[in-house]
């Protein structure tokens, strides 16, 4: 292979992606494999180690926050109630108004004093986190599973929202990026 000139594209992985291994079926570790080589950006969101502190397993929360390390966080904007205060940054207007703009293309409603509710906005974040940074797409299985949608159920409304900003299986942002690698190696040869 020959040397990376540049990086390709840049991604934050949702906290699924380290908690259903059994649905990974090798994708994930490709999208590892590629950012190892330089060709992509991976990164995860501040609220990856606020979804897996809530692990009640002692074990399995070490085991996946192991997983997560090698991949760089990146911090949102600060949510009362919701972001480890001393680990986020100050929001801005513009912060404030993007979350509420993902969090209504995203959910018909959020109701934040339940567990439900808790949850539709730390999937909010995690997505308006990467726009706020300027990522190519934000990486989930979030849909595949949850009864009643979840982020890839509802994209269209999200990227109809944010015009160039992408929600994508593991599978779609590894063939985005099988793409975008082999017409780099075409264009160096």
């Amino acid at each position: 292979m020959s040397p990376v000139t540049e990086v390709l594209l840049r991604f934050v992985l949702d906290t699924n992606v380290w908690r259903v291994p059994e649905e990974r079926s090798g994708n994930v570790d490709a999208l590892l494999t590629y950012a190892e080589q330089g060709w992509v950006s991976l990164h995860r969101s501040d609220m990856v180690d606020v979804e897996l502190a809530a692990t009640p397993d002692s074990g399995k929360r070490a085991r996946l926050l192991a997983l997560t390390e090698p991949v760089v966080e990146v911090l949102g904007p600060a949510v009362s109630g919701t972001s480890r205060s001393a680990l986020s940054v100050r929001a801005s207007d513009e912060d404030a108004e993007r979350l509420r703009r993902v969090e209504a293309a995203l959910f018909d409603s959020i109701d934040r004093d339940t567990p439900e509710g808790r949850s539709r906005r730390i999937d909010a974040m995690h997505v308006a986190t990467a726009m706020r940074y300027g990522y190519d797409a934000f990486v989930t299985f979030d849909g595949s599973r949850r009864k009643g949608g979840g982020i890839l159920k509802r994209r269209a409304e999200l990227c109809s929202a944010f015009p160039g900003f992408h929600v994508l299986s593991p599978a779609e942002a590894l063939a985005w990026l099988q793409r975008m690698h082999q017409r780099a190696l075409s264009r160096a040869a």
